[in-house]
């Protein structure tokens, strides 16, 4: 099984980090702000949730509690768009585990 972090923020007075909405997308300096426990957890979660849908492929959107503590599913994507990264190409990652 194959996964991907894609961290986004927005305002806290927002209610989503939708890129086309105001979200920013984060790097993996960010992640390391996040205790290693919680991305731990928060990918257990999203893939469960994959499972669960009986999706093979998917895109999981999580938020977390603002303590750090909780780790909630917002929306299951059968179809994810992606955005393109210039370090990162998903795609291609994808066709080349198969």
């Amino acid at each position: 099984m194959y996964y991907y972090i894609y961290p986004r923020t927005n305002a806290p007075e927002k209610i989503t980090t939708n890129i086309s909405q105001g979200g920013k997308g984060r790097d993996a300096r960010f992640l390391r702000k996040i205790p290693e426990n919680i991305i731990k957890k928060a990918t257990k979660v999203a893939i469960d949730a994959s499972k669960a849908m009986g999706l093979d492929f998917s895109g999981v959107d999580i938020m977390l509690s603002k303590d750090l503590k909780h780790v909630y599913v917002i929306e299951i994507n059968a179809f994810p768009c992606f955005p393109s990264q210039k370090r990162f190409n998903l795609s291609r990652r994808i066709i080349k585990k198969n």
